[in-house]
């Protein structure tokens, strides 16, 4: 494994070997390409060999830092495999997290319809403070951060920094971003080029007016824009849609998908638009009977495409909540709560690494009653995003956190348990 990842140009033949003997095996390891895989867990080969195409198209260096990722990736997969069945089953939770969310800006420059952020923290990020968190991630086996809301990673110089700086601290793993598109500049594509270790989700929810009439006049043209100076400098990125009731069939059609492909995305992530906060749009929801037409169409342009497009609503309802199975964690970086997922941001005060914040705080808080109990209590095939309001409705009655809760989103979970829309 060391050659290769020394070797870059052996290891993209290498995956091109693997994936020509058995796709569902050898590189399931390796996260990103098992991104390349439908609901039901098969490597598509198609999507498999436009990736390596991919790799092909990149100079030795950055071909290099990227073999180095997927080979980590590798061997962390196999080291928890191997470990998970020397612990005992309430320890194993060790070996499931494999992936952490963490809020680290605050400030947007665009306000859309439907944001379900309900407030803005004021605090400034402190690289310090995020740095001791990715640190303390990574003891714990875990080598890739979602960077995700509230706010826009590349609004300003510090946040700039405060990015560029945590992706130069860590060189082993992989960071992805999301960001709106509208203040990504060329500078910043050249920086993403040269880290190999960031890669961003930028934001569209459909070409033209259709994706202005949530994010704004003349967001779109600007993406245009944005995406050109990724492709120019051969940055590796992803395109993210929110999907609500009035843009599922367009960002299905194989005239959007083409438009995204053409763009150069890698990857698509589909988000459906789901009810935070008691004043979200809640006519943005897709409908009952949208939803089966969504899934076919999806399916449909998935089979189609040259990239994998992935929602991670449909992928739980086969693999049930990634929270619960302790799989992924959400941290706020700002405030340094800790809770099981950014759509239910909720947890004691005692899960919160600022507090005392120790080389271990980390692991004790997942290790403590609150995690134990929330992924003792799952329930195999749901899924927090199509049963929200029994999800938050646990939060409400959780002992730990029903005093601690504000009124507001206690009044909101009161409604939920009794089968209110959430």
């Amino acid at each position: 494994m060391g050659r290769l990842a020394r070797d870059p140009d052996r290891l993209v033949n290498r995956i091109l070997d693997w994936q020509a003997g058995s796709p569902a095996s050898g590189i399931a390891g390796i996260s990103f390409i098992e991104s390349r895989a439908g609901s039901d867990g098969v490597v598509d080969a198609a999507k498999v060999r436009a990736f390596v195409g991919y790799l092909r198209m990149l100079d030795h260096g950055a071909r290099g830092r990227l073999a180095r990722l997927l080979v980590a990736d590798l061997l962390t997969g196999l080291d928890k495999r191997v470990a998970r069945a020397r612990l005992a089953p309430q320890e194993q939770w060790r070996c499931r997290l494999k992936w952490v969310f963490l809020t680290a800006f605050d400030a947007c420059n665009l306000h859309c319809r439907g944001c379900y952020v309900r407030y803005r923290d004021p605090r400034l990020p402190s690289i310090d403070r995020l740095d001791e968190i990715v640190r303390q991630v990574r003891r714990l086996g875990v080598f890739q951060v979602h960077i995700v809301g509230r706010g826009e990673a590349f609004l300003n110089d510090q946040y700039r920094e405060t990015l560029f700086g945590l992706a130069r601290r860590h060189g082993d793993v992989r960071f992805t971003v999301l960001t709106n598109g509208t203040c990504l500049t060329a500078s910043d594509a050249r920086r993403l080029a040269e880290a190999g270790n960031v890669i961003p989700f930028v934001s569209i929810d459909g070409l033209g007016e259709i994706n202005d009439a949530r994010r704004g006049r003349g967001v779109y043209t600007r993406l245009l824009d944005t995406f050109r100076v990724l492709r120019e400098q051969h940055v590796l990125f992803c395109f993210s849609t929110t999907v609500h009731h009035g843009n599922f069939m367009h960002v299905t059609s194989p005239e959007f998908v083409e438009r995204m492909v053409g763009e150069g995305a890698r990857l698509g992530i589909y988000c459906q638009y789901e009810r935070c906060g008691s004043d979200a749009d809640v006519e943005m929801r897709l409908h009952a009977e949208d939803e089966a037409v969504y899934a076919e169409r999806l399916a449909a342009q998935n089979r189609q495409a040259p990239i994998p497009l992935r929602d991670q609503t449909l992928l739980e309802k086969a693999r049930g909540c990634q929270a619960r199975l302790g799989r992924s964690v959400y941290i706020d970086g700002l405030s340094g709560a800790v809770s099981p997922c950014f759509k239910t941001p909720f947890a004691p005060s005692d899960c919160n690494l600022f507090a005392d914040l120790q080389r271990d705080s980390l692991e004790r808080i997942l290790g403590g009653g609150f995690f134990r109990r929330y992924r003792g209590e799952h329930t195999p095939g749901r899924q927090c995003f199509s049963h929200m309001g029994l999800e938050r409705a646990w939060f409400r009655r959780a002992p730990e956190i029903e005093e601690e809760m504000p009124l507001d989103l206690r009044e909101q979970q009161r409604e939920a348990s009794i089968g209110a829309p959430a």
